[in-house]
């Protein structure tokens, strides 16, 4: 494929050779995870590919890597994420570093922005905020009892411990979710995402959606 999209690897090909155990793609670069821990990237530079900033924190110790468009995040052992790429997709948490040093149990993604799961079911979201990465106006909602986060392209939407749905980033794609409310009080099992809309499972196996029906 084109290497300017990560479809020339040659130039690591000795660290790509065993071991890699999964590989995380954001639109112009890939990030390979190694059983030993450690992150490989290749690609566009701007897009993931250049990791040379934080490359100490990603020789080891790591445990799952999402990429977005443009920026990838990693999780460490002990919870604490490691984030590089485009600064204004997720690339540099900014304000939310402090909460992403520890705790982190898993981050999902949407088009240019992160969310992450912290022990204890607090959510912490960064990157732009057309796609959700100002959770702000739903915070009373999402400071404890998350189990689980899906990322549409747009917008991301929380299943809490208690099967309630809460909704967060650009309101027509998904992120307000009041038009189907009465159906994600409770009893969700789980949800997820595309471009403009999220579709949610209940207990008793109906499906709920919501979002552009177009």
């Amino acid at each position: 494929g084109s290497p300017g999209y990560g479809g020339d690897s040659r130039p690591i090909a000795d660290q790509l050779g065993g071991g890699v155990v999964s590989v995380a793609a954001t639109r112009y670069a890939f990030a390979a995870l190694t059983a030993a821990g450690s992150v490989v990237t290749w690609g566009c530079g701007v897009a993931g590919a250049d990791s040379e900033t934080v490359a100490d924190r990603l020789a080891g110790g790591i445990v799952a890597v999402v990429g977005n468009k443009y920026a990838f995040a990693a999780v460490k052992q002990g919870g604490e994420v490691v984030t590089w790429g485009s600064s204004d997709c997720g690339g540099d948490p900014d304000t939310a570093a402090d909460q992403l040093r520890s705790g982190v149990k898993s981050v999902s993604c949407s088009w240019n922005a992160f969310a992450a799961l912290k022990v204890g079911g607090a959510v912490v979201t960064w990157g732009r905020t057309g796609y959700g990465g100002d959770s702000r106006a739903a915070d009373e909602h999402l400071a404890g009892g998350v189990k689980s986060i899906s990322g549409g392209k747009y917008a991301f939407a929380a299943v809490k411990n208690s099967g309630r749905v809460v909704t967060w980033g650009r309101s027509d794609r998904g992120g307000d979710s009041r038009a189907a409310a009465a159906d994600l009080e409770a009893g969700v099992v789980s949800v997820v995402g595309n471009e403009g809309a999220f579709a949610a499972v209940k207990e008793e196996g109906r499906v709920v959606t919501w979002g552009a029906p177009d």
